[in-house]
């Protein structure tokens, strides 16, 4: 990777001469990722390059420099940050935000002071933060048109398709690139039938909508353009909701609350307990399954009665439930309620 810089805001002469420097590519750069620059802003300055060969085109005598400007070829996917250090210890972030390779140099201005300093870049590849994704792939984006919406299917990291709605059809295949130039922004490249190249800058708002400009080029020339508002229609899955509902009621009580009374169910193993309700207490067989991370079923057996609970968690120990309760006789009742479940480990 060559780097470049260039020295500004001389101060201290009247005809300050432009100082520049630049580094090679070093043979050793997978396994030292960060170039450093050695830079002394003295009287008589010199320019120190890794070799530490001094470079005597490279001084100018009696100014004082007071910032620099580095920039490197920025490649797609990765972020650019420069660290200054006065002694390679104790890197400080420098020059504003964190600049986004396009393959297409960056540059960043940072300031020097008087006295040794040290620089370099830090080169991260898709770090997290900013609204835009990096990539398009598996997503689905609606742009709305001048009230005509178009849903384009982004379906590998190279092809997709687009169709008006309603209907879907017809539907327009088509090859793409995708490119993340800034925090939230994300730059799609499309190339459609008959050689138009459309380009759709997406700049999100939040994670799922934002706002939309593109642009239709045959052979150099505009022919389309529009402006308009986007969402998307398949976002990523969330992350796992966390699992709230015990494996088993083993060893638990089951604290059951309606809206006259409240009951006791107390688990001495996973299918058989007692129960105590109105001061009456009874020995139970029970079945329990879990249906997903917050709902559960249990159904209680006691001599003359049978219970049917609907359990849904709030957290791990307390939650509604909806019960059905039937009586030799006697219509299915329902009610409902409020549980905790004691003796949660």
């Amino acid at each position: 990777m060559l780097v470049r810089g260039e020295i500004l805001h001389k101060i201290g002469i009247a005809s300050p001469v432009a100082g520049r420097y630049s580094l090679g590519s070093q043979p050793v750069f997978p396994v030292m990722p960060h170039r450093v620059l050695h830079l002394s802003c003295l009287v008589a300055t010199a320019l120190l390059f890794p070799s530490g060969t001094v470079r005597s085109d490279e001084v100018w005598p009696t100014e004082i420099v007071s910032s620099i400007r580095m920039s490197c070829l920025g490649e797609p996917g990765k972020t650019y940050r420069v660290l200054g250090s006065p002694q390679l210890s104790g890197w400080q972030q420098l020059g504003g935000p964190r600049q986004f390779g396009s393959g297409a140099p960056v540059s960043m201005t940072c300031p020097i002071g008087v006295g040794p300093r040290n620089f370099r870049y830090a080169i991260d590849t898709l770090p997290p933060g900013g609204l835009a994704p990096w990539t398009a792939t598996g997503r689905q984006w609606v742009l709305n048109v001048q009230g005509h919406p178009l849903i384009y299917r982004f379906l590998t990291p190279t092809s997709g398709n687009v169709s008006e709605l309603p209907g879907g059809s017809p539907t327009v295949a088509f090859t793409y690139t995708a490119l993340r130039p800034a925090e939230d922004l994300l730059r799609l490249t499309l190339n459609l039938p008959a050689g138009v190249v459309r380009t759709i800058e997406s700049t999100f708002l939040t994670a799922t909508l934002g706002e939309f400009s593109s642009t239709d080029v045959l052979t150099g020339v505009t022919v389309d353009s529009a402006t308009g508002v986007f969402a998307d229609a398949q976002p990523p899955p969330p992350s796992p909701s966390p699992v709230l509902v015990p494996s088993s009621l083993n060893a638990r009580t089951l604290v059951l609350r309606d809206a006259a009374v409240h009951s006791l169910a107390n688990f001495t193993s996973a299918s058989i307990g007692t129960e105590t309700h109105r001061g009456i207490t009874a020995a139970f067989t029970a079945s329990y399954s879990t249906l997903n991370y917050q709902d559960a079923q249990v159904s209680l057996q006691v001599p003359g009665r049978s219970d049917a609970y609907h359990l849904k968690f709030t957290s791990r120990q307390t939650g509604t439930f909806t019960r059905q309760r039937a009586l030799p006789g006697l219509p299915v009742r329902s009610d409902s309620g409020v549980f905790i479940l004691e003796n949660t480990p």
